[in-house]
């Protein structure tokens, strides 16, 4: 018997990790597939450039950060940088890019996409006061 009372105590442990360690992998995988929805929107982006002519190749686009990706389990986020200067048509269709992405996963994911005027490294400077001047955020539904 008290072999017993020894070995459930460690099982007892061991049901509580690997349960842990489940809830971690769901938890990572939901990360990571906002994260590669993000990533898949700026890649796509970065190719309207090249086709609108706006950078030479794909990889002169990625090397001018014009096109940033973020996200997590509720949220993709991509936001375009130096967008003053791009035509009303470059901007719709970076714009169809995201309600298409809403459209095909059903409206159940949320998409933020920000046009700023700005660079990158202006936006986070302290203090700096640099706003989207065109904010669409779709609400993905639970």
């Amino acid at each position: 018997m008290k072999g017993v009372r020894k070995v459930l105590p460690f099982f007892q442990k061991v049901v509580l990790i690997v349960a842990t360690l489940l809830i971690f992998q769901s938890t990572a995988w939901s990360w990571a597939t906002y994260s590669v929805l993000a990533n898949k929107l700026a890649n796509d982006t970065d190719a309207l450039f090249v086709g609108h002519h706006v950078c030479k190749d794909i990889n002169t686009c990625q090397a001018q950060r014009r096109v940033h990706s973020g996200g997590g389990p509720d949220l993709a986020i991509v936001n375009v940088y130096k967008a003053g200067d791009l035509n009303q048509e470059m901007i719709q269709n970076i714009m169809k890019l995201c309600l298409d992405a809403y459209t095909l996963h059903g409206g159940k994911q949320t998409i933020s996409l920000s046009f700023f005027k700005e660079t990158a490294e202006e936006k986070v400077r302290w203090f700096s006061g640099v706003k989207p001047f065109i904010h669409l955020y779709m609400k993905g539904e639970k």
